[in-house]
């Protein structure tokens, strides 16, 4: 993955001994928290659903959301529009004071699921 990164020019955080490795669901399944809180997460691809996009090692957000109480998702209109979560049940806000590094003129927002 490193070398991936290193490839695309996207810099990569050193974790200290502390910090323990887990994937996404794998910490979810671990500590079982009520609320999971997810940033610009891309979200996995699946063969049988090639026009979602996403990227093979992407977090399985449909596990998650049945993993939790509540699911809340911060992202970008255009960048995260494909996501297949959004089938699922959800209320979603555009409040004006999130900002992104995105520059496609669509906005941010914060997305909620809860079982």
């Amino acid at each position: 993955m490193k070398a991936y990164y290193d490839e695309i020019g996207q810099p990569t955080v050193r974790y200290g001994d502390n910090v323990e490795k887990l994937d996404a669901l794998a910490a979810v399944t671990k500590y079982k928290p009520q609320v999971v809180i997810a940033c610009w997460v891309t979200h996995r691809f699946e063969p049988d659903r090639p026009a979602a996009g996403g990227s093979l090692t992407g977090v399985d957000e449909e596990a998650l959301i049945a993993s939790c109480e509540e699911y809340i998702f911060i992202g970008n209109e255009h960048v995260h529009t494909q996501k297949p979560i959004w089938q699922l049940p959800h209320e979603k806000l555009t409040p004006p004071w999130i900002f992104s590094r995105a520059v496609n003129g669509s906005p941010d927002f914060i997305a909620t699921w809860r079982r």
